[in-house]
């Protein structure tokens, strides 16, 4: 019995979008979901160092100021270490009932969100907003130990985010909302 050669199943451009909105949208959940497990279910690594970088989360925690009393009396009424927004942040969480790695996980999730929002709002190829969305991913979360007690993590993610829009306003014809976003996120990081 001989077998025909069939012609080659070819896809209308319909049919190609909705498999390319598809794969960004599925890498886009893969990402978030990745990166909440590593946020809030795997264990965090307590440091060294962890004990002086609780120290403003704790001040803020407590006394609603965010200092740095480790480094001694003469540092205790400013912050002279690492921006406050993350440790003031952390403290309001902390405050509303959060755990402290939960508190943290929180932050570094939230930056995730953002980067994840940049990638798929900005008008870039899918296979661009696929790199984006893993380049979120795997260098923040899955080459480094998680340490979220330390700014780095949630400044990266934001700084990303941020340009991304950046670019995203570009191609737009330097539209006005995405670039204010974008240079929000850029000074904030």
């Amino acid at each position: 019995m001989r077998y025909k050669a069939t012609a080659p199943v070819r896809w209308s451009a319909r049919q190609e979008d909705i498999a390319t909105t598809a794969t960004v949208v599925l890498s886009a959940s893969i990402v978030l979901f990745l990166g909440w497990c590593i946020a809030f279910l795997f264990p965090q690594p307590v440091k060294l160092d962890v004990g002086g970088f609780i120290s403003p989360i704790l001040e803020s925690l407590w006394t609603g100021q965010t200092t740095y009393p480790a480094h001694g009396v003469d540092h205790a009424h400013t912050m002279v270490i690492h921006p406050p927004v993350h440790y003031r942040t952390a403290g309001l969480l902390m405050r509303a009932g959060f755990g402290l790695f939960q508190a943290l996980g929180t932050i570094a999730f939230a930056g995730l969100i953002v980067g994840v929002a940049a990638a798929l709002t900005g008008p870039f190829k899918a296979t661009v907003k696929i790199a984006f969305l893993f380049a979120l991913l795997i260098p923040n979360f899955l080459l480094i130990d998680l340490d979220a007690i330390r700014p780095e993590l949630q400044m990266a993610l934001v700084l990303v985010a941020g340009l991304v829009l950046l670019e995203a306003g570009r191609l737009r014809r330097w539209r006005p909302l995405e670039l204010a976003i974008g240079a929000f996120l850029v000074c904030y990081a």
